[in-house]
């Protein structure tokens, strides 16, 4: 130790500071921090692979890991399985109306989804194939 520094000015450097404090960032409990991490989709892999097999390209596929990701989502949250599927919501993943509406058809045609049509609104899709 430095034979400068008094044992009273050692013990008061080491004494707690209530204003020190407020300036120290606060403790998160680990609910807070899991819903800070990056948001992820969670499918099977026979989910993933009967998608495959029934649709042609990216985004006709991120239109079949959008429906498993929001039928996760509802399960969680005890709502129904479900859900209009909008233009919307699909535009957030890089995803048009005609590449939402030939995934929709081709979901539909492999029995992986089943599609409740209210005239020009957003179908309501529920998944009817494998879990």
């Amino acid at each position: 130790m430095d034979e400068d520094i008094s044992d009273a000015e050692l013990l008061e450097s080491l004494r707690y500071r209530p204003e020190l404090e407020a300036e120290a960032p606060a403790k998160r409990s680990k609910r807070e921090a899991k819903r800070e991490t990056e948001p992820f989709v969670h499918v099977t892999e026979r989910e993933l692979l009967a998608g495959l097999r029934a649709l042609d390209g990216a985004h006709e596929l991120a239109v079949w890991l959008y429906i498993l990701r929001e039928r996760r989502l509802r399960q969680a949250l005890s709502l129904p399985e479900s859900f209009a599927l909008t233009n919307r919501a699909l535009a957030a993943w890089g995803v048009n109306k005609d590449s939402k509406r030939r995934a929709v058809r081709k979901l539909a045609a492999a029995r992986l989804i089943g599609v409740e049509r209210d005239g020009s609104h957003s179908p309501r899709v529920s998944i009817c194939g494998p879990r």
